[in-house]
């Protein structure tokens, strides 16, 4: 009788420890999901904290911006280029700002300098009402593709363009504002323009690569034209070196179906081919230009 009174209220307490055990872990689950809940909260509040801060940083810099605008002395230096005599390899880039302040026997200048030229050339601005004021600059123009010719070797990754282009196809154009009288001389920061697109333009981007396989190889020729006005290519050929000496010319063929901002032309195999030969691309355009590049191992 006593044992089965013992036996009763073990199992008694024991339902009881459960049901708290219970009751415990339904606390604490609730307990865990509201902190999660004030987590989720502070780290959602903390984002929207940290946008608000960044939109409120970027409309001060603006505001910071046009106000030293304001009080600068020059405003905005805007150049435009007029390509009519583009053809004849000539073309006129013409600037023009606003000078705020100045003394009244002061002058204003306009400083430039082409390529890696680093003397700069002088000339007195063209003034106009309100502060204004111009100077044109002639500018003469290689017209030439830009070339990007090379040789892959079998697995090589042919789909980039190479950043690599000559040293003589960078052309660029260099300038500086001055105001200058007896006692000041104020000069504005140089500033830079490229001016590459106005060659490219007339004959596009030419992207050539010899695919080497062994003892096989393969030539393909593309011509992203600029615009429009992009003279195309009519035909392209590879002239074949040996120990300097020309062994002979191979025609690279037109693909059809030709897309309008390029043009593709391939040559399946070189024949012969042998390593150590010096190929040379040429290419005939439309209007009768003529021009070679060697390609580079």
């Amino acid at each position: 009788m006593e044992n089965e009174k013992t036996k009763k209220n073990f199992k008694i307490f024991l339902a009881a420890v459960v049901t708290i055990s219970l009751v415990i872990n339904l606390l604490l689950i609730s307990k865990v999901n509201e902190l999660n809940n004030r987590i989720d909260y502070v780290s959602s509040e903390q984002q929207n904290l940290h946008h608000s801060v960044n939109n409120q940083s970027g409309e001060v810099q603006q505001l910071f911006n046009q106000f030293k605008e304001e009080l600068s002395w020059l405003g905005p230096v805007e150049m435009n280029v007029n390509t009519n005599a583009l053809g004849e390899g000539q073309a006129q880039a013409v600037f023009k700002w606003q000078v705020k302040e100045r003394q009244r026997d002061s002058k204003v200048f306009f400083h430039y300098a082409t390529g890696t030229n680093t003397e700069f050339k002088k000339l007195q601005a063209e003034g106009g009402e309100q502060g204004l004021f111009q100077a044109k600059v002639p500018i003469t123009v290689k017209l030439e593709p830009l070339w990007d010719v090379k040789v892959l070797e079998s697995g090589s990754n042919m789909e980039e363009m190479s950043e690599t282009v000559k040293e003589e196809q960078l052309y660029s154009l260099k300038y500086f504002v001055s105001v200058e009288s007896e006692d000041n001389v104020k000069s504005s920061e140089v500033q830079s323009e490229s001016l590459d697109y106005l060659g490219t333009n007339q004959y596009g981007i030419l992207q050539g690569d010899i695919h080497s396989r062994g003892k096989k190889a393969s030539v393909t020729l593309m011509q992203h034209k600029i615009s429009g006005e992009t003279s195309v290519i009519e035909e392209a050929s590879l002239l074949k070196y040996q120990d300097g000496t020309f062994i002979g010319e191979e025609l690279l063929k037109l693909e059809e179906d030709q897309e309008d901002n390029f043009r593709l032309f391939e040559l399946h195999e070189i024949s012969p081919y042998e390593e150590d030969m010096r190929f040379v691309i040429k290419v005939v355009y439309r209007d009768g230009a003529v021009f070679e590049s060697e390609v580079i191992h």
